[in-house]
């Protein structure tokens, strides 16, 4: 078998750190696979740490993959800071998502032929067709 796929790492932050870190090394360019957890600030600064003492190229960062909702320090600074201001604590990975879905939605109906006049059907119609727009992270 030349070439095994990816590693599939399901484990909580600190061991997925030693995981990555120890295997990283080798000569092998598999990809790493983790889950949401992999996106938090644990698992960022955790490897920024280990690759830097262990003099790891950053490059070698590339091949760890994940799947997330929000990744921490991403999100608007302003989303973040008023947030903050209004409940006293910073965003959580839902807040983030429904910022996101919300200001999608309305440039879905800025972008669309939206107009008083028009039928609720045509009004939903040109939503709809505006939404289908955002297939990926270019058009949105």
């Amino acid at each position: 078998m030349d070439h095994i796929g990816g590693i599939i790492i399901s484990t909580h932050a600190p061991t997925a750190i030693k995981i990555i870190t120890s295997l990283i090394s080798s000569d092998e360019t598999y990809p790493f696979i983790g889950l949401d957890s992999f996106g938090t600030k644990i698992i960022i600064e955790g490897l920024t740490d280990v690759f830097h003492q262990k003099n790891i190229p950053k490059a070698l960062s590339k091949r760890v993959h994940f799947i997330c909702h929000y990744l921490h320090g991403t999100s608007s600074p302003a989303f973040m800071s008023s947030f903050h201001e209004k409940y006293h604590t910073k965003p959580d990975w839902i807040s983030a998502a429904y910022y996101d879905a919300m200001h999608m939605a309305c440039d879905a109906i800025r972008r669309s032929d939206y107009s008083d006049t028009n039928s609720i059907r045509t009004n939903r119609r040109n939503i709809r067709q505006s939404l289908m727009q955002f297939y990926n992270y270019r058009n949105s």
